[in-house]
């Protein structure tokens, strides 16, 4: 390649990347987004998921945290799995270089970052079929050539402002897998012309790195393009043909190990959530057709409404330019028939793909997406742009005659120009739409709700850290997020991700805590959950009846409780069986996991007969409600003790809980169903308990239930007993003395993990010694006495990825050497 051809390439790129970043600057802009204006870019996913994930990457270093393992994920699991799903790009990091009260513009940052990376890596992909297919004849001048060229400059722009990278910037880890598609294929590209294996290792590898589950739809993909690229456009003899798959397999496994120390530890933490759930499993489906192609077909408009759940259309608008420019390709003689009928068929296979459930699913990797359909749809805004730059490229060959015709005026600058011209304002006014439709589906969080949630809250959390360095979990009766301890940066168990710890959230649904598809909440716990997972301290915005500590009320009106019989998360107790059977009421259950604990039989919730009847009478005369849909429940107090209700209902089912005509509490939509402190009464006392909702129908089983506190401290009071003394704890790591007595096990609410090392005295304990409590939480056997424990946390599947990245590593030295010491004895 000659020097003036490097020099028009890095032009290329310069141009459409600073025209890429210029456009989503001016669309974010027009839609009034931070630092510009008010409006963050925090909705939907990116409000509930990644800002409290960045947000974790802070608390990483010196704190209990470690990239192996986080204790703010729920109670305490696998981080490295969360980190290749979210977090892994190399983009993330740029958002420890501000604080947390600046997040916003550091995601606003890396948004447009990576938009305008899409830009340059396709710009580096267009560059190589303008070297390859130009038919300019070699005598046309710098200039010329340059401005031929860059008749294809609408094409990068269009890769980085198609619909696919605005629509998704809310689930912003994909957008690592288009930066990358480009170069993979350009990989794929210097395989079929016998060069070096690395051009294709390496981004692939990058994309196994950055986002394993985008990098599975990209490298089908790379299959594809290879399989039409052979048999469309390269001419090779048999031997040939077989030496570029072998060598395409051979890359991807090398690939693959050298990615090995993120994918196995990530898959082995998917084993133990995601993957394990019937929830999220495929299941047999009669539908054949997924949506109508029309609607399909009706996504190649400018600035077409998208819905983000399961129903969605695919995200395959990258401007009006790049469909008329595919259709002239179909129809281009100069094009061999070959390659268009392959370009056909790839995107028509693509097409296919959204219309045919079953072929939707197996690029989603055989599990059905919650919400966000369609991820794959970038592929086929890259046909459509493939198609587009062959053409222009062809096209090359009217140039010398049109430049004769218009020596001595800017005929071919004006073409450029307007060509630049109509593609931005085109997809300008496309992503435009884009954002406000999303805002008004989800509205986008403003900054000052933002700034005002952590000038309330972090301070308390920080004051909290500051009063007591142990080892403890808060809990919170509101949120901001969906992951509000790792926002903050405490231990707790709000957390909702597609890397969730299956048995927990079975176990916590089970003791009547709120639940919600994939999300693990704090809602609905008692003094005896709170105590039991070591939850000493409650952030809550409304009145507290449990008997906890009142330590603080801020100006919003949030209060910090302290609860006195919060257990250690490690303690010694007289286990009378790890495995408890369940019953559908939650108290019962809490009951049950208490008495296992201790070897007693306590009864510590008393069970109120209730009678159902009409609300009519029982509610403040002025509200509103629908007498259908709203119902009471009546009984009489016993004892002065607080009173819980749980009901079964539907999930996603909105009701006010009202009291003695006072309301005591809500269910609200999405946060499922869930304990309910409805307060203390007087011994005699008659209560009416009412629900008022919209479309729930009073459910078959209702418990209301009253805690009896002072059973629940005598119980609470022998197990501390067995309490550890922690000496340290830091970065996944904890160690400290226990005293464990005769027939004693060794409990924890840490939930079991195979990644946790475990020493007791100085020596390892033994596999066999470990167990599980409640199919959830850590054993360990231990004899009597006193002894010094030792933990720590290392994501299972580390080390193997390791020994495979090591060996992985060797192979190519050694093959290296072999083919320099073949070239030099040539």
């Amino acid at each position: 390649m000659s020097r003036s051809t490097k020099k028009e390439n890095l032009l290329f790129c310069i141009v459409s990347t600073l025209i890429s970043a210029f456009g989503i600057l001016l669309i974010l802009k027009s839609n009034g987004f931070y630092p510009f204006k008010e409006v963050t870019l925090f909705t939907f996913d990116m409000k509930e998921q990644y800002l409290p994930f960045f947000s974790s990457l802070h608390y990483l270093i010196g704190g209990d945290d470690s990239i192996f393992f986080h204790w703010s994920k729920s109670l305490g699991g696998n981080y490295i799995g969360l980190y290749a799903y979210y977090l892994a790009s190399p983009f993330s990091w740029l958002t420890t270089l501000f604080s947390i009260e600046k997040l916003p513009l550091a995601i606003f940052l890396m948004t447009v970052s990576k938009i305008s990376f899409s830009g340059l890596t396709f710009s580096v992909y267009v560059n190589f079929l303008w070297n390859k297919y130009n038919t300019l004849p070699a005598q046309t001048s710098s200039y010329r050539r340059l401005l031929a060229r860059f008749t294809l400059l609408p094409l990068p722009v269009a890769y980085a402002l198609m619909s696919y990278n605005l629509q998704f910037a809310l689930s912003i880890m994909w957008l690592d897998g288009v930066i990358l598609l480009p170069l993979l294929l350009l990989g794929v590209e210097k395989l079929l012309d016998k060069q070096r294996n690395l051009w294709f290792i390496l981004p692939l590898t990058a994309i196994f790195y950055f986002n394993y589950y985008i990098s599975y739809m990209a490298g089908i993909f790379c299959a594809l393009y290879l399989l039409f690229r052979l048999l469309t456009t390269y001419s090779h003899s048999r031997h040939d043909l077989w030496r570029i798959l072998k060598n395409f397999a051979l890359s991807t496994l090398i690939s693959l190990g050298l990615a090995a120390p993120l994918l196995i530890p990530t898959f082995s933490d998917m084993f133990i959530g995601k993957l394990s759930d019937p929830l999220t499993s495929v299941v047999y489906d009669p539908r054949l057709i997924n949506q109508p192609l029309s609607d399909i077909l009706g996504q190649l408009r400018n600035g077409t409404v998208n819905y983000l759940g399961v129903t969605g259309l695919p995200n395959i608008y990258c401007g009006y330019l790049a469909i008329l420019l595919s259709i002239l390709f179909l129809f281009c003689k100069r094009i061999s028939l070959r390659e268009r009928i392959g370009a056909f068929l790839l995107t028509s296979f693509l097409l296919l793909s959204f219309y045919l459930w079953p072929l939707n699913i197996f690029w989603h990797g055989f599990i059905t997406p919650n919400s966000f359909n369609y991820r794959y749809s970038f592929l086929f805004s890259f046909c459509l742009l493939y198609m587009s730059c062959r053409f222009l490229c062809v096209l090359s060959y009217q140039l010398p005659c049109f430049l004769e015709k218009t020596h001595h005026f800017p005929a071919l600058e004006l073409v450029v120009g307007l060509l630049l011209l109509i593609t931005s304002a085109d997809l300008g006014i496309n992503g435009r739409a884009i954002f406000r439709n999303i805002d008004y589906a989800t509205p986008y969080m403003r900054m000052d709700e933002y700034v005002s949630y952590l000038n309330d809250n972090k301070p308390l959390i920080d004051d909290i850290k500051a009063s007591d360095s142990g080892m403890y979990r808060i809990c919170q009766n509101y949120q901001l997020t969906s992951n509000d301890p790792m926002l903050l940066g405490f231990k707790g168990m709000f957390h909702y991700s597609s890397t969730y710890t299956q048995s927990v959230n079975a176990l916590t649904s089970k003791l009547g805590i709120g639940q919600a598809w994939l999300w693990n909440t704090g809602y609905g716990t008692t003094p005896v959950t709170d105590s039991l997972l070591g939850v000493k301290y409650l952030l809550s915005d409304t009145a507290e009846s449990s008997g906890y500590y009142s330590l603080k009320t801020t100006d919003n009106s949030v209060s910090v409780y302290e609860n006195p019989s919060a257990m250690e998360f490690i303690y010694s107790a007289p286990l009378a069986s790890a495995d408890i059977s369940f019953t559908s009421d939650p108290f019962e259950n809490q009951s049950r996991y208490l008495n296992s604990l201790c070897g007693s039989s306590t009864l510590f919730y008393q069970k109120y007969d209730i009678e159902l009847a009409n609300p009519a009478g029982s509610l403040p005369a002025d509200l509103e409600y629908d007498p259908v849909s709203s119902w009471s429940y009546s009984f009489i107090a016993e004892n002065t003790d607080p009173v819980y209700m749980y009901m079964p209902l539907t999930p996603f089912v909105s009701a006010d809980i009202y009291v003695n005509d006072a309301l005591a509490g809500s269910f609200e939509y999405g946060k499922s169903i869930y304990n309910l402190c409805l307060g203390c009464f007087h011994a005699g006392e008659a209560v009416t308990v009412t629900v008022v909702s919209a479309s729930a129908t009073a459910p078959g089983d209702t418990y209301i239930e009253s805690l009896d506190t002072l059973a629940l401290q005598d119980a609470l009071t022998s197990l501390q007993t067995g309490e550890i003394t922690l000496t340290s704890h830091s970065s996944g790591r904890l160690s400290g003395n226990i005293s464990v007595h005769k027939g004693d096990t060794i409990v924890t609410s840490i939930p079991y993990d195979v990644g946790w090392h475990i020493r007791l005295d100085g020596h390892k304990v033994p596999a066999s010694d470990i167990g599980t409590y409640a199919d959830t939480f850590l054993t360990i056997q231990a004899p009597e006495g006193e002894h010094h424990l030792e933990m720590y946390y290392l994501s299972p599947g580390i080390v193997p990825g390791l020994l495979i990245l090591l060996i992985t590593l060797m192979l190519l030295l050694v093959v290296n050497f072999l083919q320099t010491h073949k070239k030099k004895q040539r």
